[in-house]
């Protein structure tokens, strides 16, 4: 070959190969030595080495893929290549086609292999992600059933304290049975408020009291080897943020540096208010305006190394195993950062441990005026559901025509329900009588606590032969003859909040 194709070859990803029809190889290019230990010649020199490379699980079924009948078109698998002297596995897409020769007679194979370790080892975070979310989804309904009965539980011993006198023998245990139930309700709740998926609203918090409510929500359910320590600054820290994405930030950095210290240690959660404080040599985000306010989490753990902090905030970086993380916690921060006008950065000490600095700007009272004044001027997004096809065209296009924006239900709406990166108003439903997956979506509203209002007209029937449950949920329901003006008056003003 060519010295520019001697270039090429040396530095693509992939390895390119030429194959005899007995598998003598003919040709590979210099990255299988990267990924086996072994350079091209040897491969040459030894056909059966290629086997010996080949992760011993995948053999069998590699050698009958290799079976030379079969479609001209060429065919594809994936295997795992194993280190001679390091042990490391790589994953391993091929494509390979039979050769011919001019007599129609299969002559060999030539193809190519592809590094997929990365993508293979997200497959597997991904796997071990969608159990946790089933998982998540079943101690959903299990905490709202606790919830159910620890308030039973507390209002009857409140209703039995009331008919007795403080001296009685019953009294002391039914006090700390109340006292115990009502701790035990609001740790349910604050779980409750884990499930959240969706971000909630933006609205003025003390950036101390979320800080304090997470740690005492750790402090119950991590290992008592793992200290939480907090540091909060001695006066409030007012924010304007979205209090469930910033709850789930901080269990998120919290449980990271628990799991980084195998052995246990501690987590020190610290906060200020800063005047112009300096900005880091490496941050990601938007340097707040000043003043502004400061969380940190440090951990005692292994810390990183320099090539690894430049990844740090990349889509699944982690450094711990598949089935424990899918390396979503630095990258929610830093969007976290982003959306609020803030910035994040991470330093690190090898052997010594991690310290995650996030700045949000403090809040001057003012925030919520503008976003009021974003809302006025922005067109509003309604989520249009139900039946009949035909209707529902024809009230996008009313809908449309009136400046609102439309989306239209379909399989993807959960999905996009969930986004940040969708603003969804409301959901206007044009209901029949026994529709199913509609009711399905307003529960899924309701039960996430979704910021979308709910609107119900009927098409085609009257609004008592709807599902009560329905009508019950939604915020406004409009009879079907409602005059189109009277219909953009009511959305307007309900929207608007006025």
């Amino acid at each position: 070959m060519d010295a520019p194709t001697d270039v090429l070859l040396q530095h693509w990803p992939g390895v390119l190969f030429r194959q005899a029809a007995d598998l003598r190889f003919e040709f590979l290019s210099p990255r299988i030595a990267d990924w086996t230990g072994h350079p091209p010649e040897a491969f040459l020199a030894r056909p059966s080495l290629f086997f010996e490379c080949v992760h011993w699980r995948d053999a069998d079924v590699l050698r009958e893929h290799l079976n030379p009948a079969g479609s001209p078109a060429g065919r594809s698998a994936r295997f795992r290549f194993r280190h001679f002297a390091t042990g490391r596995v790589t994953h391993v897409s091929e494509f390979r086609r039979v050769m011919f020769d001019p007599a129609g007679a299969a002559g060999g194979w030539e193809g190519f292999w592809q590094d997929e370790t990365r993508l293979a080892l997200a497959e597997r975070r991904l796997e071990s992600a969608a159990w946790k979310e089933a998982l998540s989804e079943l101690t959903g309904g299990f905490t709202h059933d606790f919830n159910n009965v620890f308030g039973a539980v507390h209002s009857l011993s409140d209703s039995f304290l009331s008919q007795i006198e403080p001296g009685h023998p019953f009294h002391e245990g039914l006090a700390l049975m109340k006292r115990d139930t009502r701790q035990a309700g609001q740790l349910v709740q604050r779980l409750q408020q884990l499930h959240l998926t969706h971000a909630g609203q933006l609205a003025y918090h003390d950036l101390n009291a979320a800080v304090t409510e997470s740690a005492e929500l750790l402090r119950r359910g991590l290992s008592k080897r793992v200290e939480i320590v907090t540091e909060l600054a001695a006066a409030q820290l007012p924010i304007h943020a979205d209090a469930v994405s910033l709850q789930h930030v901080i269990v998120a950095l919290v449980l990271n540096g628990a799991e980084a210290m195998s052995g246990g240690g501690r987590v020190v959660l610290r906060t200020r208010s800063l005047v112009e404080p300096r900005p880091p040599d490496r941050f990601a985000g938007t340097w707040p305006k000043s003043p502004s306010v400061w969380l940190s989490v440090q951990d005692a753990g292994p810390g990183f190394a320099p090539p690894q902090l430049a990844a740090i905030f990349e889509p699944g970086f982690t450094t711990r195993p598949a089935s424990l993380g899918i390396g979503l916690g630095l990258l929610h921060a830093r969007r976290f950062a982003e959306r609020h006008r803030g910035a994040i950065s991470v330093e690190a000490v090898p052997g010594v441990g991690a310290t995650v600095h996030l700045w949000l700007p403090q809040s001057d009272f003012t925030e919520a005026d503008g976003a009021a004044s974003d809302f006025a001027t922005r067109s509003c997004s309604i989520l249009l559901a139900g039946q009949p096809p035909g209707l529902l065209a024809e009230t996008a296009d009313f809908l449309k025509r009136h400046h609102f924006r439309v989306v239209m239900a379909d399989e993807t709406t959960l999905e996009l329900l969930s986004s940040p990166d969708h603003d969804i108003d409301a959901l206007l439903v044009r209901a029949v009588p026994n529709d199913i997956k509609t009711p399905r979506l307003v529960d899924f509203i309701r039960r996430h606590r979704l910021p979308v209002k709910v609107f119900v007209q009927p098409a085609g029937c009257a609004v008592d032969s709807l599902d009560p449950g329905l009508i019950a949920k939604a915020d406004a329901t409009f009879s079907e003859d409602l005059a189109e003006a009277r219909l953009v008056e009511k959305l307007t003003k309900s929207l608007s909040g006025a």
